[in-house]
């Protein structure tokens, strides 16, 4: 269906996100934007993932595998300490507010996870620090 993507695409990101790998989210947010996709239901799809992932960490038994996705999301959150995902979840928040401000929903998106390469919890390595200067 035009607009939706597959959660898949979501842990694709995040993964790429994790990796502090901006050339493989740039190519990946490329190939959904073929597909025409709601960029505000991308970001509520990224929020759940999120989400799943934080109560991983803290409760384990309380992810549930409605989705088939336990296995991914236990895999993402031993990635990322629970600081990098409490603030990539206030990253895409920010982001969602802020969409309709974004001159096209597209350059929102990218921007939202642009900020999720780029900034990283305090003297910790990781998803931000220093993508930028890897990218160099």
């Amino acid at each position: 269906m035009l607009g939706t993507v597959d959660r898949q695409e979501i842990f694709r990101i995040l993964e790429a996100v994790a990796e502090q790998n901006a050339q493989k989210v740039y190519e990946i947010v490329d190939q959904l934007a073929a597909f025409g996709p709601d960029y505000e239901a991308l970001i509520d799809e990224l929020l759940m993932v999120l989400h799943k992932m934080a109560v991983y960490q803290v409760v384990p038994e309380g992810v549930d595998n409605s989705m088939g996705d336990r296995e991914k999301t236990a895999a993402l959150a031993s990635v990322l300490s629970q600081e990098q995902v409490q603030l990539c979840y206030q990253i895409a928040l920010v982001g969602k507010r802020d969409l309709p401000l974004a001159p096209d929903p597209a350059s929102g998106f990218e921007m939202t996870l642009l900020r999720m390469l780029t900034f990283s919890p305090e003297g910790e390595p990781g998803v931000g620090g220093d993508a930028a200067e890897s990218q160099a």
